[in-house]
Parts: structure tokens; sequence; C-alpha cells
């Protein structure tokens, strides 16, 4: 697996993985279609596309995003403000919020919890992960 959001990553993916990630939305809106092509005129049949997409789950989008915002500022150095960076909100707000990756063509999709609570896992698996089986 090589993950990237650049054309050169995507064709060391194409040339040197069996897949690709990509940890950004708007890079799956830019490049994805292309991937997608390239690999199937490389004859890639078995190319994995995996995404991340980081979610924080609460009673509401306010709750949940204030619960992430310690983390974010921690980990990232500011809160990031670009709406499709944290997926916020109940587990089926997210779920719904998460829907547009398979609809693009995603295979493989990690949630990656924003607050630090082992709940956080529970409550995806509970109230998401039900939503694509």
């Amino acid at each position: 697996m090589v993950g990237g959001s650049s054309r050169p990553s995507i064709r060391r993916g194409l040339a040197r993985g069996d897949g690709f990630i990509f940890g950004e939305w708007s890079s799956i809106e830019r490049f994805l279609p292309w991937l997608r092509d390239e690999a199937r005129l490389r004859g890639r049949s078995g190319f994995t596309i995996s995404a991340l997409a980081n979610v924080a789950v609460g009673k509401g989008p306010g709750e949940a995003l204030d619960l992430a915002r310690p983390h974010g500022v921690r980990y990232f150095g500011a809160m990031p403000t670009d709406p499709n960076f944290i997926y916020c909100g109940t587990g089926e707000m997210i779920g719904e919020q998460i829907a547009k990756y398979a609809d693009a063509g995603v295979d493989v999709l990690i949630l990656v919890p924003q607050i630090p609570h082992i709940g956080q896992v529970e409550q995806l698996a509970r109230d998401v992960v039900p939503l694509y089986h």
C-alpha cells in the first residue's frame, strides 16, 4: 500500500504497490477517477483504493467537535477548518457524511477517531459499521 496526495505518489503506488491510500477527501475528488483509469490501463484489476476518514462521535456535531478539539490542536497544530477533515456528529450523521467515500469508489475506508477514548471505537462499531454491512 502506497499513499499520498499527488500524481507522482499515485504513479509510485501503481508501479510498486498493491493499492493506494488517500488521506484527504479533496485528493479523492481530484485524483480517484484518474487513478481508476490508470489502474485499468496498466492491467491492475485488483488494485485496492483505500482512504482515511477522521471522525468524532457525539450527541451532535458541536459536542463532537468540542471533544475532538484538544486532540486536533495537539496533533495537527491547529484545529482544521475544512468540514471534510473531521466528520462530527452522531453515529448516524457520520454514516451519512462518509457515504460519499463508497459512492466515489473507495474500496476500504479506515475510520480514525479524533476523540481519544475507547468509547469512540465502540460507538463507531455499534452505530456506523452496520450501515455498510
